[in-house]
């Protein structure tokens, strides 16, 4: 019985659908059939029957799945307990992050090589709701990421280690740049940019847009990358909401707007799975985001100051 055929039928039975699961597992809908035939086969019974409500535990597989999940928790128990007794020098952590990744992993690649030169860390960068999903689904052992538990996320672990402040930026040509303490009236006929779904960001600006009536008027534009929005407001395409940490420097084409609701503030946690909290590895690397976090808000504060 192979590890990836159980975790394949579980994430069947959550999705009811082999498209969903194979595109929560990052394989190919054929595969997915495969793993379950194979189970299916060993096991010489029906784990599934198919239902207009999509594909459902058979009495066998209700049962099954019982023992499945236990499974899977001991090898989540197994392998981080292994961590502990290898220690820190050898291995590798899968890290699943966001947007805010981009800016601050180098920092803290960094400082975690300093102590653990021989552990490697593979950083794979998404949207929010697919770091979390790669996490259930064991893609990645960890996320760090700008995201508020839910009640669907009773397995997993969260590290607060800093925090992210969110404010409106516009272009510098923008007229409505010049203005000081910014009414929702004055953002009216203003066009606006945001994430696609499944980013933390879009769903605090959408909420805000959505609070304030400004997003009835098919003035919104949806873009994918960070990066890219920036790029977008600095050429007067719109008016966007982003993350200091991806702020440059002294940039005379973009405006931080003076308005009332912002920054608007945030946590920044470090995700793991329950069962997985007390392994030496991801502590480690929890004990490197949470240096440089306390760093880059040091300097934050003084920057403000000046």
């Amino acid at each position: 019985m192979d590890f990836k055929e159980i975790m394949t039928f579980m994430n069947l039975i959550k999705t009811g659908s082999y498209s969903n699961t194979a595109k929560a597992l990052y394989i190919s809908q054929p595969t997915a059939t495969a793993r379950i035939k194979a189970l299916e086969s060993e096991l010489g019974i029906k784990l599934l029957k198919r239902t207009v409500k999509g594909y459902l535990p058979t009495e066998a597989g209700t049962v099954f799945a019982v023992y499945a999940g236990r499974i899977l928790q001991i090898q989540d128990e197994c392998f981080g307990a292994l961590s502990q007794i290898s220690g820190i020098r050898t291995g590798t952590i899968r890290i699943g992050t966001t947007a805010i990744g981009t800016y601050v992993v180098p920092s803290i690649t960094a400082k975690f090589k300093k102590s653990n030169p021989q552990t490697k860390l593979f950083f794979s960068i998404s949207n929010t709701e697919e770091a979390i999903d790669s996490l259930k689904n064991g893609l990645v052992d960890v996320v760090l990421a700008a995201y508020t538990p839910d009640t669907d996320d009773s397995d997993l672990y969260f590290k607060v280690v800093g925090y992210d402040k969110l404010v409106l930026i516009s272009s510098a040509e923008n007229p409505i740049s010049k203005l000081r303490d910014i009414q929702i009236k004055d953002l009216n006929n203003e066009n606006f940019i945001v994430r696609e779904h499944g980013s933390n960001t879009r769903k605090i600006f959408y909420e805000w847009l959505h609070k304030n009536e400004l997003d009835a008027h098919g003035n919104i534009t949806e873009i994918g990358q960070t990066e890219a929005i920036y790029r977008a407001v600095t050429q007067n395409i719109g008016i966007s909401m982003i993350s200091t940490f991806s702020l440059r420097p002294k940039d005379e084409n973009l405006k931080i707007l003076d308005f009332a609701d912002f920054p608007f503030t945030r946590q920044i946690n470090v995700i793991t799975r329950k069962n997985y909290k007390n392994s030496m590895p991801i502590n480690e690397f929890i004990k490197s985001v949470e240096e440089y976090m306390n760093e880059y808000e040091s300097l934050s504060d003084v920057q403000q100051s000046d």
